[in-house]
Protein backbone atom coordinates (compact mmCIF):
# COMPACT_ATOMS: atom_id res chain seq x y z
CA UNK A 1 0.00 0.00 0.00
CA UNK A 2 2.97 2.28 1.26
CA UNK A 3 4.43 1.86 -2.70
CA UNK A 4 1.14 2.61 -4.13
CA UNK A 5 0.61 5.97 -2.26
CA UNK A 6 4.46 6.55 -2.60
CA UNK A 7 3.70 6.51 -6.67
CA UNK A 8 0.49 9.18 -6.05
CA UNK A 9 2.18 11.62 -4.18
CA UNK A 10 5.30 11.51 -7.11
CA UNK A 11 2.65 12.02 -9.24
CA UNK A 12 0.91 14.89 -7.83
CA UNK A 13 4.08 16.76 -7.08
CA UNK A 14 5.05 16.45 -10.98
CA UNK A 15 1.85 17.53 -11.87
CA UNK A 16 0.37 14.65 -13.73
CA UNK A 17 -2.79 13.97 -11.78
CA UNK A 18 -5.22 16.84 -11.15
CA UNK A 19 -3.87 18.55 -14.41
CA UNK A 20 -6.61 20.39 -16.81
CA UNK A 21 -5.79 19.76 -20.49
CA UNK A 22 -7.56 23.25 -20.94
CA UNK A 23 -4.79 26.07 -21.12
CA UNK A 24 -6.67 29.08 -18.18
CA UNK A 25 -5.83 32.71 -19.91
CA UNK A 26 -5.53 35.23 -18.12
CA UNK A 27 -4.98 39.07 -18.89
CA UNK A 28 -4.50 40.33 -22.16
CA UNK A 29 -3.27 37.96 -25.34
CA UNK A 30 0.37 38.82 -26.09
CA UNK A 31 0.98 41.21 -28.69
CA UNK A 32 4.15 40.69 -31.11
CA UNK A 33 5.67 43.75 -31.72
CA UNK A 34 5.58 45.34 -35.52
CA UNK A 35 2.91 43.07 -36.93
CA UNK A 36 -0.02 44.95 -37.38
CA UNK A 37 -3.33 43.19 -37.91
CA UNK A 38 -5.05 43.42 -41.28
CA UNK A 39 -7.58 46.15 -42.02
CA UNK A 40 -11.57 45.19 -41.96
CA UNK A 41 -13.03 45.53 -45.14
CA UNK A 42 -16.23 47.14 -45.35
CA UNK A 43 -19.10 45.53 -46.87
CA UNK A 44 -19.04 45.29 -50.86
CA UNK A 45 -21.54 48.01 -51.97
CA UNK A 46 -23.93 46.73 -54.63
CA UNK A 47 -23.01 48.54 -57.83
CA UNK A 48 -25.73 51.46 -59.36
CA UNK A 49 -25.97 49.61 -62.52
CA UNK A 50 -27.89 46.70 -60.80
CA UNK A 51 -32.01 46.91 -60.73
CA UNK A 52 -34.78 48.22 -62.47
CA UNK A 53 -34.23 50.90 -65.43
CA UNK A 54 -36.73 51.84 -67.91
CA UNK A 55 -36.65 52.26 -71.49
CA UNK A 56 -38.85 53.42 -74.10
CA UNK A 57 -38.06 53.03 -78.01
CA UNK A 58 -39.23 53.65 -81.33
CA UNK A 59 -39.44 50.46 -83.32
CA UNK A 60 -42.22 48.13 -83.77
CA UNK A 61 -45.34 50.38 -81.30
CA UNK A 62 -42.86 49.40 -78.44
CA UNK A 63 -44.23 51.77 -75.72
CA UNK A 64 -42.55 51.02 -72.69
CA UNK A 65 -39.93 48.63 -71.35
CA UNK A 66 -37.97 47.52 -68.30
CA UNK A 67 -34.73 46.06 -68.00
CA UNK A 68 -33.35 44.10 -64.85
CA UNK A 69 -29.84 44.30 -64.42
CA UNK A 70 -28.68 41.58 -61.31
CA UNK A 71 -25.41 41.26 -60.64
CA UNK A 72 -23.57 37.35 -60.66
CA UNK A 73 -20.59 35.72 -59.68
CA UNK A 74 -18.81 35.84 -63.37
CA UNK A 75 -20.36 38.83 -64.59
CA UNK A 76 -24.39 40.22 -65.02
CA UNK A 77 -27.53 38.80 -65.60
CA UNK A 78 -30.32 40.69 -67.25
CA UNK A 79 -34.32 40.76 -68.10
CA UNK A 80 -35.91 42.71 -70.55
CA UNK A 81 -39.45 42.64 -70.95
CA UNK A 82 -41.10 44.90 -73.71
CA UNK A 83 -44.79 45.21 -74.74
CA UNK A 84 -45.67 45.47 -77.83
CA UNK A 85 -49.16 46.59 -80.13
CA UNK A 86 -49.49 42.73 -80.64
CA UNK A 87 -47.32 40.89 -78.73
CA UNK A 88 -45.10 40.61 -75.34
CA UNK A 89 -41.31 39.98 -75.70
CA UNK A 90 -39.01 39.27 -73.05
CA UNK A 91 -35.39 38.14 -73.10
CA UNK A 92 -32.82 37.53 -70.73
CA UNK A 93 -29.08 36.55 -71.12
CA UNK A 94 -25.71 37.26 -69.76
CA UNK A 95 -23.04 40.30 -69.73
CA UNK A 96 -20.33 42.35 -68.52
CA UNK A 97 -19.05 45.83 -68.22
CA UNK A 98 -15.66 47.80 -69.27
CA UNK A 99 -15.69 50.95 -67.81
CA UNK A 100 -18.80 52.88 -69.42
CA UNK A 101 -19.55 50.04 -71.92
CA UNK A 102 -22.60 47.70 -70.92
CA UNK A 103 -22.44 44.54 -72.98
CA UNK A 104 -25.63 42.35 -73.01
CA UNK A 105 -25.99 39.08 -74.90
CA UNK A 106 -29.06 36.61 -75.11
CA UNK A 107 -30.14 33.91 -77.41
CA UNK A 108 -32.35 36.48 -79.42
CA UNK A 109 -31.34 39.61 -78.14
CA UNK A 110 -28.21 41.64 -77.38
CA UNK A 111 -27.61 45.43 -75.79
CA UNK A 112 -24.74 47.47 -76.41
CA UNK A 113 -24.87 50.23 -74.70
CA UNK A 114 -23.48 53.08 -72.41
CA UNK A 115 -23.61 53.88 -68.90
CA UNK A 116 -23.73 57.97 -67.82
CA UNK A 117 -25.02 57.70 -64.27
CA UNK A 118 -28.80 57.37 -64.44
CA UNK A 119 -29.22 56.93 -68.38
CA UNK A 120 -27.84 53.66 -70.50
CA UNK A 121 -27.77 54.68 -73.86
CA UNK A 122 -26.85 52.48 -76.98
CA UNK A 123 -28.74 50.25 -79.41
CA UNK A 124 -30.94 46.74 -79.38
CA UNK A 125 -30.06 44.12 -81.84
CA UNK A 126 -33.08 41.53 -82.64
CA UNK A 127 -32.67 38.18 -84.15
CA UNK A 128 -33.38 40.05 -87.19
CA UNK A 129 -30.07 41.51 -87.07
CA UNK A 130 -31.85 45.08 -87.10
CA UNK A 131 -30.56 47.17 -84.43
CA UNK A 132 -32.65 50.12 -82.67
CA UNK A 133 -31.61 53.03 -80.58
CA UNK A 134 -32.50 52.58 -77.16
CA UNK A 135 -32.57 54.41 -73.80
CA UNK A 136 -33.11 53.35 -70.25
CA UNK A 137 -33.51 55.38 -67.14
CA UNK A 138 -33.83 54.90 -63.26
CA UNK A 139 -36.66 56.60 -63.15
CA UNK A 140 -40.20 55.38 -64.84
CA UNK A 141 -41.19 57.86 -67.93
CA UNK A 142 -44.76 58.48 -68.01
CA UNK A 143 -46.71 55.59 -70.49
CA UNK A 144 -47.46 56.84 -74.09
CA UNK A 145 -50.88 56.10 -75.50
CA UNK A 146 -50.56 53.64 -78.36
Amino acid sequence: MRAWAAALVGLLILGVVGCSTTPVVTGDPPRLEGVTPPPTQPAPQPSPLLGRWYGTGRAEGLNWSTLDIRGSGDGLRWTWDSPRTTDYVRASGTGSVAGDQVSLVGPHYAFTLKWDGATLRGTMTGSGYVSVAVEFKRSRPPIRAL
